[in-house]
């Protein structure tokens, strides 16, 4: 399968090369034959290497001043890397792109160009971005979920076969979900390693039990069709109403959670050689 664009979370892949590297001076070099990889497997005829913008988004700081602050920092080894891989990715045949925001938004962004895009990142986040093509297969967006270790391969999704392919979430594996049901599962079970809220008590399984039985459910709560979600999630799993008073009672922390996960497809972009 053959791809216009490539794009890649650059700092996914370089913490990766980096954490997970026995000698970690050859991270750059680990970097760039992983980029090497990609492009020998999957041809595309432009790469784009997407890297998060200095300091994250301010926008979703807004929000929550606890987004993402839980994250380790960055060591000086790796920041160092990082810069070496910049270097060398000078020499190779893609370019590097920032964007007035986080990678996550670039990548959502650089989808509304002329595809078939091939998304290439272990972030659960940009699930939500796969779509179908269309008549020619130019607004198809396909992701390769990046494997988080050498014994955990990559995982190629597709809108076909999203549904049907198991996807790790925290403690359970998912199937059966469409694209924007990503989106509801993160914004009701949180996602710890971002600092994003979700619903106390809700958890991985019960978001997922909670959208298998009302897909749509956290824009029907927004929008305060408390009702209307009820009947259906009493009418599929009676069990699951202590979940759905849980929603309801921290609408707004639901909201918030939302808005933090929606992806900023709209930022402006800066493309460099």
């Amino acid at each position: 399968m053959s791809y216009r664009i490539l794009s890649i979370d650059a700092s996914g892949v370089a913490h990766r090369c980096w954490f997970g590297a026995s000698d970690r001076d050859k991270a750059p070099e680990y970097f760039i034959k992983r980029l090497q990889s990609l492009q020998l497997d999957y041809c595309p005829e432009l790469t784009y290497v997407v890297w998060d913008k200095p300091g994250g988004s301010d926008a979703r700081k807004a929000l929550l001043s606890a987004y993402k602050s839980k994250r380790p920092d960055k060591s000086e080894g790796y920041l160092d890397a990082v810069e070496a891989i910049r270097e060398r990715l000078e020499n190779q045949d893609c370019h590097q792109v920032w964007g007035d925001g986080e990678a996550d938004d670039v990548l959502a962004a650089i989808c509304h160009w002329q595809g078939p895009h091939l998304i290439a990142s272990a972030d659960k986040d940009l699930i939500q971005l796969i779509r179908p093509g269309g008549p020619q297969g130019k607004r198809r967006v396909d992701m390769l979920k990046l494997g988080t270790n050498k014994h955990t391969g990559d995982k190629l999704l597709t809108y076909k076969n999203l549904a049907e392919t198991p996807i790790k979430f925290n403690t359970i594996e998912v199937t059966g979900l469409e694209p924007a049901d990503w989106t509801d599962l993160l914004s009701l079970a949180g996602d710890t390693s971002d600092g994003i809220p979700g619903i106390k008590g809700i958890g991985a399984r019960g978001a997922f039990d909670l959208i298998r039985a009302c897909p749509g459910i956290v824009e029907r709560l927004l929008i305060r069709d408390d009702e209307g979600v009820s009947r259906i999630v009493a009418a599929e799993d009676a069990r699951l109403m202590t979940l759905v008073r849980k929603c309801i009672k921290r609408r707004d922390e639901l909201r918030i959670s939302r808005e933090l996960v929606r992806l900023n497809d709209r930022v402006e972009i800066e493309v460099m050689r």
